[in-house]
């Protein structure tokens, strides 16, 4: 039990952090318009952030689920 509730705050730690390094590319982007690179990996790391934690959230959901 102990090695689930880690494992669950420990992906959504990891769904957070692209969250922020994806907040922080585009704030990048924003001060310097002519670096697309910026705006690539700051859309990447906030798309798969977001569906990162989504599917951690349901996952969590569906397991509490099916062990009631």
């Amino acid at each position: 039990m102990m090695q689930t509730i880690k494992r669950f705050w420990l992906n959504l730690s990891v769904g957070i952090l692209g969250l922020i390094v994806g907040f922080v590319n585009l704030l990048r982007w924003f001060d310097n318009n002519s670096l697309t690179k910026e705006l690539i990996i700051g859309i990447t790391c906030l798309s798969l952030g977001s569906v990162w934690i989504i599917y951690v959230l349901v996952k969590n959901k569906n397991d509490k689920k099916s062990n009631s």
